[in-house]
């Protein structure tokens, strides 16, 4: 599962929330259905307001959904937001979203049309009554949804560990130890932006959350869970890297796109890198820089263990493509 993009100004926007008797002119409010679905308002301008929507699924997909825009204000009481979104199936609809009541009131009614699931793509009602909240309560969620994941992380490691071969149990264990000192400082780094005196704010365990929901999904990328083997599909390294394979008569055609370290430094390049003879390499030499390579070297029908030569014309200074990228599992509709 990878992490989006608008959940960094989502969570900055979290940490900001007031009390449960604020006003909309206030600043941002916090409104929650039930365990599944949240939302923030934020005032924009006269007449507009700013929702932020999430709505989360099992313990193991973690965040299904997100949306946000701005509300035009229909009446006195009433709130809508109205785009025109391409779907995955390339179509394009309308989403639409209906608030009704007073921002700062104790509940507010909420309708939505046309909000595609990140997971499963499937249509996703957010429909009904949310309450105001403060961030104490929200924090708590927060929390209690991260302890949830990583009770499951914790079940699944051992599962896997269990079937797997004495060194690749080390492996593994080198892997998570790396992962949890990663983990702990992504949590903290976001934590701080906000409030430094604060550490375990909601915006760092809305952090640990994700990772940890991401990490379920590496056990079973790494154990070949849910995975089927062949080159084509999308490989994720689990640390900002994912790379979409399509073998064709031609070659491999590949596609990185790279989100690495806490500045956030990018990269992306594609291509059609050429098979050796039994298909268990594959190598591309940019066309304009004999220089530039990039190789994948295939195992288990499912891992490519990429390498790079002076690539640094297709990614920032921190960024880079090379590593271990391991093919997705299906996703749980």
């Amino acid at each position: 599962m990878k992490i989006s993009l608008h959940s960094i100004g989502l969570l900055a926007l979290f940490g900001l929330l007031l009390g449960p008797h604020a006003h909309a002119d206030d600043g941002p409010l916090g409104y929650v259905r039930g365990e599944d679905a949240e939302f923030v308002l934020q005032p924009e301008s006269e007449g507009k307001i700013n929702l932020d929507l999430r709505v989360f699924g099992t313990v193991e997909q973690g965040r299904v959904v997100y949306a946000g825009g701005d509300l035009s204000k229909e009446a006195e009481d009433s709130w809508k937001e109205e785009t025109e979104q391409e779907r995955p199936d390339g179509k394009h609809a309308a989403r639409i979203l209906v608030l009704t009541g007073k921002p700062g009131d104790e509940s507010l009614r909420l309708k939505t049309t046309g909000v595609i699931g990140l997971i499963s793509h499937a249509p996703i009602d957010a429909s009904g009554e949310y309450k105001l909240v403060t961030t104490e309560e929200l924090t708590r969620r927060a929390q209690k949804r991260h302890d949830a994941a990583d009770a499951l992380l914790n079940q699944r490691y051992k599962a896997v560990q269990a079937k797997l071969s004495e060194k690749k149990s080390g492996e593994l264990k080198a892997l998570q130890k790396q992962w949890i000192e990663s983990r702990d400082y992504k949590a903290a780094r976001v934590a701080r932006e906000q409030d430094e005196n604060a550490p375990h704010n909601l915006d760092y365990w809305d952090e640990m959350h994700s990772l940890t929901v991401t990490r379920v999904e590496f056990l079973d990328a790494f154990s070949g869970k849910n995975v089927k083997s062949g080159l084509s599909g999308e490989f994720f390294d689990y640390h900002g890297g994912t790379l979409t394979l399509t073998p064709k008569q031609q070659g491999l055609a590949f596609t990185f796109e790279v989100v690495r370290g806490p500045t956030a430094h990018l990269g992306n390049v594609e291509g059609v890198a050429k098979f050796n003879s039994d298909k268990s390499q594959a190598i591309w030499i940019d066309p304009e820089n004999k220089e530039c390579k990039i190789s994948f070297v295939f195992s288990e029908g499912r891992i490519a263990e990429v390498t790079e030569e002076n690539t640094d014309a297709y990614h920032g200074a921190r960024a880079y493509f090379a590593g271990t990228y391991y093919k997705v599992p299906a996703k749980a509709k």
